[in-house]
């Protein structure tokens, strides 16, 4: 391009050196331009079209990868309470995950419970000493009503109490009357009854009242076995409950734990001295027992 250029000065120079009208070929050599110039011209426009459409064909080289991180996040205002997120919920283990209880549904209604029955005080025998006139209605249930009898065998005071119940409801009998109470007698400390002949002596005989709630009392002593020596009928009190409305009960309590009690009783067989539902268990200390004593009503 530079020499170009040289060559087209040096025509110049020669131009103005020989030309014979020199203001007019001057002038028109340098209005119009020489072809040389066209040509370097068009060349190098010829030339950076080619290397514009080279670099256009070119594959586009990738962009480096980069580590793709998260951006950092912008610290707190301040008086701004930072943002909880929520604390992930704890997965159970296997081993010592328990599933979780379902709701028990709600019980129905029960109907009302029918009426309890007790069973009925086993009867036992009257005996010879049963005494129906006569004998008082004993109003002191603190003191005994059997009397001491000097040289006797058994000299232990007690105090029995218990109620009386209906077999069907297993419930106290209705008390409070004059018509309601218990007949009780025994031997004394001797082993002796009361001559039931005499109604003007009373000795170890009674009435107890009943209660309005059905309940009863008395103090007594333990009677002594009597019989033969080779034939004790165990200590006994004998029993007698005759109500309105009810079926007369005759019977006999014993005394736990006695040695003479049930096949050792031998002066009455058919008495039931070792059945547990006629013997009371008294306490060492105090001598108190209870007995309640159950009845039918009268068919």
């Amino acid at each position: 391009m530079e020499l170009q250029q040289q060559q087209l000065q040096q025509q110049q120079q020669q131009l103005l050196v020989g030309s014979a009208v020199p203001g007019v070929e001057l002038a028109s050599l340098a209005a119009a331009p020489s072809s040389a110039e066209s040509v370097a011209e068009d060349s190098t426009a010829t030339r950076g079209a080619a290397l514009v459409r080279a670099a256009a064909a070119k594959p586009a080289r990738a962009a480096p990868r980069r580590n793709r991180r998260s951006p950092p996040r912008p610290p707190p205002r301040a008086g701004a309470s930072p943002a909880l997120a929520p604390a992930p919920s704890p997965k159970p283990s296997p081993s010592t995950s328990e599933p979780s209880p379902r709701p028990s549904p709600s019980p129905s209604p029960s109907p009302s419970p029918a009426p309890r029955s007790c069973i009925a005080t086993t009867p036992d025998v009257l005996g010879p000493y049963y005494q129906s006139q006569g004998v008082p209605i004993n109003t002191q249930p603190d003191e005994s009503f059997c009397a001491l009898k000097a040289g006797g065998r058994n000299a232990t005071r007690i105090t029995i109490t218990g109620h009386v119940l209906q077999s069907f409801t297993c419930t106290p009998v209705t008390g409070g009357s004059a018509l309601t109470f218990i007949d009780v007698w025994q031997a004394n400390n001797a082993g002796e009854y009361d001559n039931n002949q005499d109604v003007s002596d009373s000795e170890c005989r009674t009435r107890v009242p009943i209660g309005a709630d059905g309940s009863y009392k008395y103090s007594t002593i333990i009677p002594a076995a009597y019989g033969s020596r080779t034939c004790l009928r165990p200590p006994h009190i004998h029993l007698r409950v005759a109500l309105p409305g009810y079926a007369i009960l005759v019977t006999q309590m014993y005394f736990a734990g006695n040695p003479l009690n049930g096949p050792n009783d031998c002066g009455c067989s058919s008495c039931g001295s070792g059945n547990p539902a006629q013997q009371v268990a008294l306490d060492p200390a105090s001598g108190a027992g209870v007995f309640d004593i159950v009845i039918n009503r009268q068919r």
